[in-house]
């Protein structure tokens, strides 16, 4: 699964901020071990583009909020869960 399928072509984001949201897309999934072909790695993309679209431009803040989105989707495991933590991504 890319994010770039949920990136459309009237999406306002230019090349720095794809790649942004790629970064952050990627070290969500790297930080929960989600299988990126897995119906949950499209729970991360989504939560990741969402944001985006409301202004959130922080990739560590993106890469967290997608992985809360995870857990509140598991049923609200803790923030130790196998998931991941959510304050975990911390972008390089």
């Amino acid at each position: 699964m890319s994010i770039r399928l949920l990136l459309k072509d009237d999406d306002s984001f230019d090349l720095e901020e794809v790649v942004l949201l790629i970064d952050a897309f990627e070290n969500a999934v790297s930080e929960t071990g989600i299988d990126r072909e897995a119906p949950t790695a499209l729970v991360v993309a989504t939560r990741v583009v969402e944001l985006a679209r409301q202004g959130e431009r922080d990739p560590s803040r993106l890469c967290d909020e997608a992985i809360k989105a995870v857990q509140v989707r598991q049923g609200s495991r803790s923030l130790e869960s196998p998931v991941g933590r959510a304050d975990s991504c911390r972008m390089s």
